[in-house]
């Protein structure tokens, strides 16, 4: 690639435009971010930041790694004027994306059918409980899995509106795929559609649950002894109750029809092992307990094997 933009300069938007660097993906890589400081050229992973889109021209790919809640805004500014037309291939890097689709719906049919040509969403799944361009790294996306998902128009277009698009279509994603399997990273193919409901369990979920225990040992009569006396499994289990909580009450919000889904049946399940645990029932326990173990074994194997 000639030139790639990155609009947002967070952790994850510099760690990818530093790992393309790296790995010299593209003769330059560019960011669009407010804060002043990255503005004044202090984020050595982009050749050039600007506060705004205007100030450079087209580019063969365009990553928007802004929070979600900015990014529909920022898809209906690309829409006026047929902005998303100076990129060859589009994709966000957000968490979340429900308010994406229905950003993208709203559009006029001709700059829907265009821009559905251009965009695919990506969304790695990678990140750290310290944010920030400052905790920015190039590793930060090595072997991490990055789940693909094209537009689905939902039947907006006719048999007719057509080959060719589909064809288009085709070789941006093979391009996209390209691009993150060079960045090291493990592509998986998953319906946009189903994106949310996917994460509220594997991610979003875990994490809530995380700043949950956080919270309750943070209000405990041992709460200053706990952080000086504790083992591997208290660590572990809280590292990532240390992330933004900005970042993350953003993220709760905009998927909590999906994650109170899961959370229900979470707390009933809990419930029943408290419940088992009140009548010393060794056999339910433990017939939880192997289920659990096996399933993580299990989990960690397929890791290694990919």
């Amino acid at each position: 690639m000639n030139r790639v933009i990155v609009v947002g300069c967070g952790l994850i938007g510099s760690s990818i435009a530093a790992s393309i660097r790296k790995k010299k993906l593209a003769n330059e890589v560019l960011g669009v971010d407010l804060e002043r400081s990255l503005v004044r050229g202090k984020n050595q992973f982009f050749h050039n930041i600007s506060n705004s889109l205007e100030n450079f021209g087209d580019a063969d790919l365009l990553i928007i790694a802004l929070p979600i809640s900015e990014v529909p805004k920022f898809i209906r500014y690309l829409a006026e004027g047929n902005r998303y037309k100076r990129f060859e291939l589009i994709t966000d890097v957000a968490s979340n994306k429900d308010p994406i689709l229905e950003s993208l719906l709203k559009m006029q049919k001709s700059d829907l059918l265009s821009m559905s040509e251009r965009f695919v969403s990506s969304h790695p799944l990678a990140g750290s409980e310290k944010g920030g361009w400052k905790n920015a790294s190039s590793s930060l996306l090595e072997e991490c899995i990055v789940l693909l998902g094209e537009l689905n128009l939902n039947g907006k277009t006719s048999a007719c509106d057509n080959l060719q698009q589909t064809s288009n279509k085709s070789k941006r994603f093979k391009l996209l795929e390209d691009f993150w399997t060079n960045l090291g990273c493990c592509v998986v193919r998953f319906p946009i559609e189903e994106h949310d409901k996917l994460l509220s369990l594997i991610s979003h979920l875990p994490h809530f649950l995380a700043f949950s225990t956080g919270q309750f040992l943070a209000s405990s009569e041992y709460a200053d002894v706990a952080q000086s006396v504790y083992g591997p499994g208290l660590r572990d289990f809280t590292r990532i109750a240390e992330a933004p909580p900005d970042l993350w009450v953003n993220i709760f919000i905009k998927n909590r029809k999906h994650i109170l889904e899961h959370a229900y049946r979470w707390r009933n399940n809990f419930e029943n092992l408290v419940e088992a645990l009140e009548k010393g029932d060794e056999n339910t326990l433990k017939k939880v307990l192997e289920q659990s173990s096996h399933w993580r074994s299990r989990f960690l194997g397929i890791k290694k094997k990919s």
